[in-house]
């Protein structure tokens, strides 16, 4: 009996191991498929957007999609490698001064690793208004006139240093500069707002006089002193050299062959009469025109003594500046206080001051991280990944800087809004892109870190207004987060620096990607 039963229990074992064997088959087989979608899910909600030139369409929705998935928590992005603690410390280390935040760029985006250097805080040069003697300085007519007849080439910051540049020069020369006229951050529109527009003109005069520059003439002074059909007045156009002569022969109108006999006659003196020009500067043609050689003339006085000859009315023709090779050399070496400083010590006029008031009253209410992005100085060393990462790393130091102070509101102003950078198409030549790859990106800038935008109302659409406008909000802000470079954001961390230039509580600038 008992020989019979063996087997059949045998049998009965070997059914349920088999059974058992199946049954941890099929979880593991489960098991293994979940985590696959997991990691598959992880994966593509961290893609790069795959775009393919024959695929318009797909291309829009699938970077769109790129953008929209990174959410603005700290515990999920990963472009700092460490925990939020570990960000935070880093953060409180660079407290009451600048913290730098960059890429170490290995040449593998994989393994770059991000690198904190804390910074010397170099605060704006502070000027002593006292020498300013005596004080009706400001106001007193000159022995001459220089002013810019055509527009000035470049966009608010540049154009107002070389503006203060010119001061200077004309100072050698006892004479006074003319007011430019301005809009959407161009200096010398004909038909643009007055330049205190964008700035205190009683302390712009105040601050000229105590450098010892020259100051600032009235439209109505000039055209009452440098009366048109003056046949004394002088009308400079100078020769840019190098990057600038394609530039100079088409500002002056002139074909190759005209242009190359003036620029030859002009090497050989340092400058030409040249009569062609006469229509150039329509409200003085009746004055003369000379053209000067910027590399053979560096020192003002010398262009006074070989070409003004003491004349009272002086226009050049266009202006681009002192510095590298598309501008002129004059030297600066004599100035005490440089024109970066003077533009840094700027104000603006009270109707912007009233508007930053007005903002922060009813949009912010309290402390607030400022946020400043220029992604086109970015994109153009880099490229459009590079700018994603930058982005994604501001998230997360916004976001711990929120938790670490307490603070809820982030001040956003940036580049790709509607109101930025008119260059964009130029900088973008190079990377795949469609037409809502700026927008997507900025709405993920402001989605991400919950950011406040100004909204100009119509009265202030101008883009010079906005700028300032801007500048003035961030410039309170507890702290300050830049991206990218130029020389308006150098400006605008002046303003920040000097807003706590004595401020003992807990604020920090700190400047990412900016290499």
């Amino acid at each position: 009996m008992v020989k019979e039963r063996m087997p059949r229990i045998h049998l009965l074992r070997n059914g349920q191991f088999r059974s058992w064997t199946r049954f941890r088959l099929c979880i593991f087989i489960l098991v293994v498929f979940f985590l696959t979608n997991i990691a598959f899910g992880i994966m593509w909600l961290y893609r790069e957007p795959v775009v393919q030139e024959s695929l318009a369409k797909k291309k829009n929705d699938i970077y769109k999609n790129a953008v929209e998935s990174h959410p603005p928590r700290l515990d999920i992005l990963t472009e700092f490698k460490g925990t939020s603690e570990e960000l935070c410390s880093k953060l409180r280390s660079g407290y009451r001064g600048i913290t730098s935040v960059e890429y170490s760029d290995s040449g593998n985006s994989e393994e770059d690793t991000i690198v904190f250097t804390y910074l010397k805080t170099s605060f704006p040069k502070e000027i002593d208004f006292s020498k300013l003697k005596p004080k009706n300085e400001v106001f007193t007519k000159g022995n001459g006139y220089v002013e810019v007849y055509d527009r000035y080439w470049e966009q608010l910051t540049m154009n107002l240093r070389s503006f203060i540049a010119l001061a200077g020069q004309a100072k050698i020369g006892g004479k006074r500069v003319v007011e430019p006229k301005v809009k959407s951050s161009v200096f010398g529109d004909r038909n643009g707002m007055p330049l205190g527009t964008y700035f205190y003109m009683k302390h712009f005069n105040e601050i000229l006089a105590a450098s010892n520059y020259a100051t600032i003439a009235t439209h109505d002074e000039y055209r009452a002193e440098c009366p048109s059909d003056d046949p004394e007045h002088v009308n400079i156009h100078f020769l840019y050299s190098q990057k600038g002569e394609s530039f100079t022969r088409a500002k002056l109108k002139l074909n190759d062959k005209e242009y190359d006999e003036i620029s030859a006659k002009a090497r050989k003196t340092g400058w030409t009469v040249c009569p062609k020009l006469k229509n150039f500067i329509q409200d003085y043609s009746k004055g003369k025109q000379i053209c000067v050689n910027t590399e053979m003339y560096k020192n003002w006085t010398k262009l006074e003594k070989d070409v003004i000859r003491g004349a009272k009315c002086v226009t050049i023709g266009h202006w681009r500046g002192i510095g590298g090779n598309y501008r002129t050399h004059f030297s600066e070496q004599n100035f005490k206080i440089k024109a970066r400083d003077i533009q840094y010590a700027l104000k603006v006029p009270s109707s912007i001051l009233n508007e930053a008031n007005e903002f922060e009253n009813s949009k912010i209410r309290g402390q607030y991280i400022a946020v400043q992005v220029r992604g086109e100085r970015v994109v153009i060393p880099h490229d459009l990944p590079r700018l994603r990462s930058c982005l994604r790393l501001l998230s997360e130091t916004v976001n711990a800087l929120k938790k670490l102070n307490d603070i809820d509101k982030v001040f956003v102003a940036s580049d790709m809004s509607s109101y930025g950078s008119g260059s964009w198409e130029d900088s973008l030549k190079k990377e795949l892109h469609n037409e809502n790859t700026l927008s997507d990106i900025h709405d993920f800038l402001i989605s991400s870190i919950d950011g406040i935008e100004y909204k100009p109302t119509r009265k202030n659409l101008d883009q010079g207004v906005v700028a300032l406008t801007e500048m003035t909000i961030i410039s309170r802000g507890r702290y300050l987060l830049t991206i990218g470079s130029g020389s308006f954001q150098e400006w605008t961390k002046a303003k920040f620096l000097e807003h706590h230039r004595h401020d003992t509580t807990n604020w920090s600038l700190i400047t990412m990607c900016s290499k």
